[in-house]
């Protein structure tokens, strides 16, 4: 039963993926990234809430993606197996230091790495220390993912009121400025990285919705 909840899933996201429209802006910055590796390897940080819009960006390179233990996680998962990806399991709250590990190792082979840093279960817009940590030890640079969908249903109950971009509907991604997280980087210097993601996230989501604004007055 599983298997087929999971195919399911797998083929309404390809049908969005289908009928969407998307607008990349500062794309190139993902080659800015690459160029400060000797593999190019970096990070791609993103909100939970924005999780469809990740997943279905990936397929433009292979990813080994963090992933919570938790039975939900499972979902997200398969559905990354099913994309091409390869999900490790574990989280800020279940098998963290195990994932983490095996992240690093599939780093130092030269894949390229994707965290949702809000997970598994919030705050939300609140980045968890992993990600700057794992920067630090691979020599990867974060690379800011933001992304707005011009209609979306937002769960509001749910802990990051989480984005369903509706069918057809325009999505804006921002690729942020790269941020290196050097390897001496004492605990002042993490805060300040944890910060400066943050706002680069939310910035590029204030980019996004300006792009689909100003978009809209055009067309008006």
């Amino acid at each position: 039963m599983e298997k087929i909840i999971y195919s399911i899933l797998y083929f309404f996201l390809r049908f969005l993926d289908w009928s969407y429209r998307y607008t990349y802006l500062n794309a190139e910055n993902i080659n800015l990234a690459k160029a400060k590796h000797p593999q190019g390897v970096y990070l791609l940080a993103a909100w939970h809430q924005s999780l469809i819009p990740l997943i279905l960006f990936l397929p433009k390179s292979r990813y080994v993606a963090l992933v919570s233990a938790s039975k939900d996680g499972e979902y997200v998962a398969q559905t990354l197996i099913n994309f091409g990806q390869l999900p490790v399991r574990g989280s800020s709250t279940r098998g963290g230091k195990a994932g983490m590990m095996q992240m690093l190792r599939e780093l130092k082979n030269g894949l390229p790495g994707v965290m949702t840093i809000d997970g598994p279960r919030g705050p939300a817009r609140e980045a968890k220390a992993g990600i700057i940590q794992m920067a630090k030890i691979s020599g990867g640079t974060i690379v800011p993912f933001s992304a707005m969908p011009q209609h979306f249903f937002c769960f509001k109950k749910s802990w990051d009121q989480f984005r369903l971009p509706y069918p057809f509907s325009k999505i804006i991604i921002n690729i942020g400025t790269p941020i290196f997280v050097d390897k001496d980087i004492d605990e002042d210097g993490h805060n300040k990285a944890k910060n400066q993601l943050e706002e680069a996230i939310n910035l590029g989501e204030l980019t996004c919705a300006t792009y689909l604004n100003n978009r809209s007055k055009m067309a008006d």
